[in-house]
């Protein structure tokens, strides 16, 4: 008895999964995490010259560790886009100055770590 092809009526046929709506959610996924990376990065706020006075400390070192891979994401963005004579997101800084040094720095490593380690559990 013959053995049926794979090309025959009645033979073997492979089936591939759909990949185009896989690319799509991947797609919505990354334009959404660059529109949120956008929006948090606006939340890092520089001081205006006259409010030297009260340089930033601990918290808000925390607060900047923790939203330091948005604001660097937007600071790609506003490169990309210098590129092209675009001026966006210029302003955004990685790091808050002034601050106060030591308490500052170690809020910033402190967010750092607990939005890797918030990650990591994942």
């Amino acid at each position: 008895m013959k053995q049926p092809r794979c090309c025959e009526p009645g033979g073997f046929e492979i089936h591939l999964p759909d990949v185009s709506s896989a690319r799509t959610h991947r797609g919505h996924v990354a334009l959404i995490a660059v529109a949120l990376a956008i929006l948090l990065a606006g939340c890092a706020t520089q001081y205006a010259p006259d409010r030297v006075n009260h340089p930033y400390g601990f918290l808000f070192g925390y607060w900047h560790g923790l939203i330091a891979p948005f604001a660097l994401l937007a600071k790609l963005v506003s490169w990309l886009l210098s590129l092209a004579g675009i001026s966006f997101l210029h302003d955004v800084t990685i790091f808050g100055k002034p601050n106060t040094g030591f308490f500052y720095y170690i809020g910033f490593v402190l967010g750092l770590g607990t939005l890797g380690a918030s990650q990591a559990a994942d």
